[in-house]
């Protein structure tokens, strides 16, 4: 179905965008759940802990091979395939140190880690977007590091 469709709860074009505005400030769009609620609440236990502070960029991705991939479902809702863009930056106090990152961290990155890193992180979503409205249900969600930067 087009990405634009109307009679969802939100157009599937819309999905990328109000998700990661929902991982900044929360909301009623989508339900609760690992995908939205839970992330929320992980992220916000790690945003501070004594010595390291983590701060979260979130933003959407949606057109090229971006673009959200809708199927319309048997109940009028659709199925919607989409992709955000992450970053998680770590940064250490004064005295201390980055934990040092795995193996597959390492790899990807580029400059030295004294006082932060930055994770760059690529996610796709699958999501149950209803027909009229309620909220959206995230179904799945699987993330890869595409790149590290130390400073």
């Amino acid at each position: 179905m087009p990405a634009g469709s109307t009679g969802l709860a939100v157009p599937p074009a819309a999905l990328s965008k109000g998700y990661a505005s929902h991982l900044k400030s929360g909301g009623n769009t989508f339900a609760d759940g690992p995908y939205t609620s839970t992330l929320r609440a992980n992220r916000q236990k790690l945003a501070k802990r004594p010595g390291l502070v983590r701060q979260f960029i979130d933003e959407p991705l949606t057109s090229g091979d971006y673009a959200p991939l809708a199927l319309r479902t048997a109940d009028g809702g659709a199925l919607v395939f989409f992709t955000t863009h992450h970053y998680e930056k770590q940064t250490a106090a004064a005295g201390t140190s980055v934990p040092t990152p795995n193996r597959d961290v390492q790899a990807l990155t580029k400059g030295e880690i004294k006082q932060s890193l930055t994770l760059e992180i690529i996610a796709n979503e699958a999501a149950l977007d209803p027909a009229g409205g309620g909220r959206v249900s995230l179904l799945g969600r699987v993330q890869g590091l595409t790149a590290a930067q130390g400073e």
